[in-house]
């Protein structure tokens, strides 16, 4: 009777070579996706911080417009009312700008935007919205709205984070257009803010046609 031998074959382990090529391998497969994903971190970040300084911006330029757009508006009188001593329905210097109109509840209210320091953070500037509103509809109530006087006794806030965006520039420019039939104001606005402790900054410009200024 034949027997057949069966081979046996050595069971071996890996070798430290092998160990220390497939941990080299793992290593630059975990630091390629770590790099990556760092990356992408930083441009998500880079992303959310131009969304922020950009629509903060925008966002301050129009509710400046839709307000604006409000200036000398009168239920009472045959023309369009300004503020006490003033030539037009809006005042301006070269960053500040200000206004009177009759609001939704019969009240004189006169609105004012200026580039000021931060009451909190003195290295930050802000644009600050003050609103003087009347005790009554009476027009004797608006004599003490004043350009000068609007932010006096008046309810203040920033327009925009203060806490993360500095006011670069803040500049009111106007210019009158006449026609056969009346004269309008323009009014130009450039709001240029930067975001903090970065490089990011918007520029934002807007523009409002104001008629029957007088």
């Amino acid at each position: 009777m034949n027997l057949n031998l069966v081979s046996k074959y050595k069971q071996t382990g890996l070798s430290l070579i092998e160990l220390l090529v497939a941990s080299s391998i793992s290593l630059i497969a975990i630091a390629t996706v770590g790099s990556i994903y760092i990356t992408g971190n930083k441009l998500a970040i880079a992303r959310t911080s131009q969304l922020l300084i950009k629509q903060d911006v925008n966002d301050t330029l129009k509710h400046m417009t839709d307000e604006m757009r409000r200036a000398g508006y009168t239920s009472v009188l045959d023309e369009p009312v300004t503020l006490s001593g003033a030539a037009y329905i809006v005042e301006t210097s070269s960053n500040k700008i200000g206004f009177v109109y009759e609001d939704d509840n019969d009240k004189w209210r006169g609105i004012k935007f200026q580039k000021k320091t931060s009451s909190t953070t003195p290295s930050v500037q802000v644009i600050q919205m003050c609103q003087k509103i009347s005790s009554s509809s009476a027009l004797s109530t608006i004599t003490d709205f004043t350009f000068g006087n609007l932010c006096s006794g008046a309810e203040i806030a920033s327009m925009m984070d203060y806490k993360n965006i500095n006011v670069n520039d803040f500049s009111v420019t106007t210019s009158f257009i006449s026609s056969a039939q009346s004269t309008a104001m323009k009014v130009d606005i450039l709001l240029d803010a930067t975001l903090i402790g970065t490089s990011y900054t918007h520029t934002g410009k807007a523009s409002v046609l104001l008629r029957n200024i007088q």
